[in-house]
């Protein structure tokens, strides 16, 4: 199987951290490329496309296991030795994702911005601003007592961006020739699915949307969807 080429246009401000800070200044920077450009993990866009895979296996009453023991213990009610078992005794999530136990079957790149060196001269000199925020106590919603924290955001359409919005791409790689139909047609709803990125989603940032090619595999794009999510034709 190829690639998945997947292109991302981000269009609000977002923030994907690196852990790390400037002290007494920053409490968080956002992770930068070699060109000192925002770039997204592949990881972060594993975790992303993993959390939508979920919610619409759900939605199309296929397994969904809270961890990795859960699943393991569900595998063994079912009459399976835990030393024999198969790679289709795994949940849709867990064979498409990966697990402690069990490969991936698709590699997730990092994003990096699709940009003319002009642009990214332009857009490295003025790539982030800062803001500063209290905590919320989820249970009350209002702000927490001595919690203000400072942390970079990324500038598509913010502050001092040159640009309305920010594309990305980055390809998904099969880790063999040939992956079953519904677990390919799962990952690409969930690719359709994702429309937030970063921290602070919750705040307006990260807004974004994912497309993946029109045609892909000898299949269209409604051809996989149909696939997850059978189209009932009117009168049928």
């Amino acid at each position: 199987m190829d690639p998945i080429s997947v292109t991302m246009e981000i269009k609000t401000g977002f923030s994907i951290r690196s852990g790390h800070g400037l002290a007494g200044v920053l409490d968080g920077v956002i992770l930068r490329d070699h060109n000192r450009l925002p770039y997204i993990p592949g990881a972060t866009l594993k975790a992303l496309i993993k959390d939508a895979c979920c919610e619409l296996a759900g939605v199309a009453r296929l397994s969904v296991y809270p961890d990795v023991k859960s699943e393991c213990e569900a595998i063994i009610e079912r009459g399976k030795s835990i030393t024999y078992i198969c790679d289709s005794d795994w949940s849709e999530i867990s064979r498409i994702f990966g697990t402690p136990f069990l490969p991936p079957l698709f590699e997730f790149r990092s994003a990096y911005l699709t940009l003319s060196p002009e642009d990214t001269e332009a857009i490295s000199a003025s790539a982030c601003w800062a803001e500063s925020h209290n905590s919320i106590c989820e249970a009350t919603g209002t702000a927490r007592e001595d919690f203000l924290f400072t942390f970079e955001v990324a500038a598509p359409a913010g502050k001092s961006s040159i640009f309305s919005s920010y594309r990305y791409s980055f390809q998904i790689v099969p880790k063999k020739d040939v992956i079953e139909d519904r677990l390919t047609s799962l990952l690409m709803c969930g690719i359709r699915f994702v429309d937030r990125v970063g921290a602070n989603k919750s705040r307006g940032k990260g807004v974004m949307t994912m497309e993946i090619p029109e045609n892909y595999g000898g299949k269209s794009l409604r051809e996989w969807i149909d696939i997850t999510f059978p189209f009932e034709k009117e009168g049928a």
